[in-house]
């Protein structure tokens, strides 16, 4: 997903990779929710300044206040 300059890769099994939108590779963060967040199917949707990641089991909401 693409989003603010930035790429969001989810895999299937919760883990999160930030890249940033440019011609030369830069990882921005990498992020793991978890054994227990069940397996990742959806893809991640923005609402605003959140980002939306749906499991099997959790919806998480990810983002500033």
């Amino acid at each position: 997903m693409l989003a603010n300059g930035r790429i969001y890769y989810l895999s299937r099994s919760g883990r999160t990779v930030v890249l940033a939108a440019k011609p030369k590779f830069e990882k921005l963060a990498h992020n793991v929710l978890g054994s227990d967040a069940g397996t990742f199917n959806a893809s991640p949707a923005v609402a605003g300044n959140h980002l939306l990641l749906r499991s099997d089991r959790f919806l998480y909401c990810i983002g500033e206040k």
